[in-house]
């Protein structure tokens, strides 16, 4: 019989509850920070041992905690910030839950060392799971907080498992969430930095409390970053725009006000990726994903092959935005939304006069050019041209199964391209050229280190210093990329890294942009062995000049061979240039007797 319903004890609902609360390193950071920015500090200092997974600690020189609020600190749902739902309309500190604290007694072993603004000493004060405070000691402290949690994670073990498997991707998401903060927090020096186990110590950010976004971009990207951008113009919509978005005429003025920072359109000064694109509302980071997509669309079509920098903040009066009662702060009503893509859309599209006159000029080349075309020499058959879409939904139940090649019979060539393949009652067809590339580009993937030519002179790259930090990490990676650098752990963050070596390849040439790339891959894996996209383009050029073509006529060993080599594959379905290698042709039993 199953068991009688009962209540869960309080306890495993507070650790239950406190990890949907804060999800991740970069939630954990992210709570700390905010509450030092809601205590008016100057000062942010964030110290990681070990990634994070030893000791994360947050110090500020901001108001400090007075000695009445010290039992109440850490219990859920106990705030100083609202006292009911009214107070959400105007609040505008960052936090207002009264959860983190809480949340974050429950996932670590957390102290506080605080020293009010009117106190004549600091305190040291050690809470338990529960949020309840266990120790209170004086100690030597000047004005301000210092939040310490130890071993994040630890009282859930599938969590904290996780957590050290991934860390160095945790560690990366921690500093693309603090980076915003970096960005918009004016007036506030804020710091990260991290000691690994074998006590070296490096500096992932540094700002200096400058007066503005345009300095704090510098601090955090560089100069160069800074260079390519330009200041974001607001606009007001025509009358049929604002009626074609649903804005009220008298609302077309002083609702809200956008300003920031954008990529220039011209080719070179974009980035190959969106990991550069920051979006506030009154200067609280959030991620708004459909705006996004609005100004990837429209800058696409200036500069087709790359992504802007971004780093928009959107002022909006006080009762027109509310936060959402989720843990998740950082996304925003749905109405505040449409509308702000709606006010944005005419906005967008008045860049620059250089981005509209090349446009221009692109238009007319799309209308009138005839572009020259060449016919292949191979792969004509009507067969080869199966969409590679159709094919995959055809072949949806015989993937996974990699030990169908080596028991697969050959039944013979057909039309010299096309191998006649026999399992059980099943048959398939198979390119040759396509089956042979695939094998010859994963090998080349694999195992290939290209060459590399020594620079005259060393270029400094001015990678932001969490880039920095994941370069040195996948130094092997670079390598066999053909890419060689020269560290300096004592210069400034932004210039520790100088590019020696550059991968030569007969026509190929490679660049900055492709250890920008590589960088990005390896922030979501970090040690795997990857290729920037110019290099991959580069191995399936060799791999189908090296392979076997259409109009080679094979024996039955070689057509063999071809499909044992497609069991060893990671992905063996398609070519490097998509085209499908292999299609179920028909099962025998469906034949009338």
């Amino acid at each position: 019989m199953a068991a009688g319903i009962q209540a869960i004890d309080k306890k495993s609902v507070h650790r239950i509850c406190s990890g949907q609360v804060v999800l991740n390193l970069a939630t954990a950071v992210k709570e700390l920070v905010e509450n030092s920015i809601d205590a008016g500090a100057s000062i942010i200092e964030v110290r990681l041992r070990e990634y994070g997974s030893d000791l994360v600690e947050v110090v500020d020189n901001g108001l400090g905690v007075e000695e009445s609020n010290f039992e109440g600190l850490t219990l859920k749902h106990h705030t100083s910030k609202l006292q009911d739902f009214a107070d959400l309309v105007s609040v505008e500190t960052f936090g207002f839950r009264g959860e983190a604290l809480s949340s974050l007694c429950a996932l670590s072993k957390l102290t506080i060392t605080t020293c009010h603004v009117d106190g004549k000493v600091g305190t040291k004060l050690e809470y338990d799971h529960n949020g309840k405070l266990i120790n209170q000691t004086p100690c030597a402290r000047q004005q301000g907080t210092t939040v310490c949690l130890s071993q994040l994670f630890s009282t859930l073990p599938v969590r904290y498992k996780e957590f050290q498997r991934n860390l160095k991707k945790e560690f990366s998401k921690m500093v693309q969430v603090l980076n915003s903060y970096c960005i918009v927090a004016t007036g506030v020096r804020i710091s990260c930095t991290n000691v690994t186990e074998k006590g070296k110590k490096s500096t992932v950010i540094s700002t200096n409390g400058n007066p503005g976004m345009r300095e704090n971009i510098t601090n955090v990207f560089g100069a160069k970053q800074l260079n390519t951008l330009m200041d974001f113009t607001q606009c007001q919509p025509e009358d049929d725009t604002a009626e074609e978005y649903g804005l009220k005429s008298t609302n077309k003025n002083g609702l809200l006000k956008i300003t920031g920072f954008i990529s220039k359109c011209d080719h070179g000064l974009g980035r190959s990726s969106t990991d550069r694109q920051f979006f506030f509302i009154n200067k609280r980071p959030c991620d708004l994903t459909k705006l996004s997509k609005v100004i990837n669309e429209v800058y696409h079509m200036y500069n087709r092959h790359q992504y802007p920098f971004v780093a928009l903040n959107v002022s909006l009066e006080k009762g027109e935005h509310t936060m959402d009662m989720f843990p998740e702060m950082e996304v925003l009503g749905q109405f505040n939304l449409g509308f702000i893509i709606g006010k944005l859309g005419p906005d967008l599209f008045i860049i620059d006069q250089h981005a509209t006159d090349e446009k221009y000029n692109f238009e007319n080349l799309q209308k009138h050019t005839v572009i020259q075309s060449q016919k292949l020499i191979h792969c004509t058959n009507s067969a080869c041209q199966v969409g590679l879409h159709a094919c995959k939904q055809e072949l949806d139940i015989w993937q996974g199964r990699m030990d169908m090649f080596p028991e697969m019979e050959v039944l013979g060539q057909f039309n010299l391209g096309f191998i006649i393949g026999k399992l059980g009652p099943d048959l398939f067809i198979i390119d040759q050229h396509a089956t042979d590339e695939k094998y010859n580009f994963e090998n080349l993937q694999k195992h290939t280190v290209i060459q590399s030519q020594k620079l005259i002179h060393p270029q400094t790259l001015e990678l932001t210093a969490a880039n920095e930090t994941i370069l040195v990490d996948n130094l092997e990676v670079f390598r066999k990329n053909g890419f060689d650098f020269q560290i300096n752990e004592d210069a400034v963050p932004t210039q520790r890294v100088k590019l020696v070596s550059m991968p030569v390849s007969r026509n190929w040439t490679f660049g900055k942009e492709d250890i920008e790339e590589l960088i990005f891959m390896l922030t979501d894996s970090p040690g795997v062995m990857c290729r920037p996209t110019r290099v991959r383009q580069m191995f399936a050029s060799r791999a189908c000049r090296s392979s076997i073509m259409v109009g080679t006529a094979l024996d039955k060993a070689e057509m063999k061979k071809l499909l044992c080599h497609m069991g060893e594959l990671d992905q063996p379905w398609n070519c490097p240039h998509g085209r499908p290698t292999i299609r179920h042709l028909i099962n025998l039993h469906m034949l009338p007797d």
